[in-house]
C-alpha cells in the first residue's frame, strides 16, 4: 500500500488506481502522483519514466514553470528504500553494472511533495513496474541465421538454373 500524508489541517486522503493523494479542506490544493505506464523490454535497454502526468489542483504538473516546480515541489524515484533519481522524470539504464542487471520485475515508486514556505504540505506517490527479460537470440546469431538463409536461397536458385 502507498502511504500518504498531509500537513497540518489535513482532512483526508483517497486512493485511486494505485495512486494516493492528500487534500486539505476548503478548496485547498490537491496532489495526485502518476508514475506513468509499466514498461518492459530487454536488458541493455534504457527506459524513461515520467511523472509529468501527475496533477496539482487538476492541472498537469509539468505545465507549471521550471522555477515554480523547483520552488514548490520535491520529486524523487525509488527502488525499494533506495532513491534512484530526483525530478519528475528518470532514465534508467539496464544491464551489467547497473541496479537493473537481471531478468525480473522491478517496482518503482514515484513520490511528490508540495512545499509551502519550505514545509511539506501534501505528499503523493504512485508506482510503476519495469519488467526485464534477456534477449533470446543475440545479434550475431540473428545475422548468422539471415546470411545462412540468403545462401540457402541462392543455392536453390542456382540448382534450378543448372537443372
Amino acid at each position: 500500500m502507498i502511504s500518504t500524508s498531509g500537513g497540518s489541517g489535513s482532512s483526508g486522503s483517497s486512493t485511486s488506481g494505485g495512486s494516493s493523494t492528500s487534500t486539505s479542506g476548503g478548496g485547498d490544493p490537491t496532489l495526485l502522483a502518476e508514475a506513468g505506464p509499466d514498461q518492459w523490454g530487454d536488458i541493455g535497454t534504457s527506459f524513461l519514466f515520467s511523472g509529468c502526468e501527475s496533477l496539482f489542483s487538476d492541472a498537469l504538473i509539468c505545465d507549471f514553470s521550471e522555477s515554480y516546480l523547483q520552488d514548490h515541489f520535491m520529486a524523487a524515484w525509488y527502488l525499494g528504500d533506495q532513491q534512484i533519481g530526483s525530478g519528475f522524470s528518470v532514465t534508467l539504464d539496464t544491464g551489467d553494472g547497473t541496479l537493473f542487471d537481471s531478468p525480473q520485475s522491478y517496482l518503482l515508486t514515484f513520490e511528490i511533495i508540495f512545499l509551502d514556505g519550505g514545509a511539506p504540505i501534501l505528499t503523493s506517490s504512485d508506482q510503476a513496474r519495469l519488467v526485464l527479460a534477456r534477449r533470446n537470440i543475440s545479434e550475431p546469431a540473428i545475422l548468422l541465421i539471415f546470411v545462412a538463409s540468403i545462401l540457402g536461397l541462392g543455392y536453390l536458385r542456382w540448382r534450378r538454373w543448372w537443372a
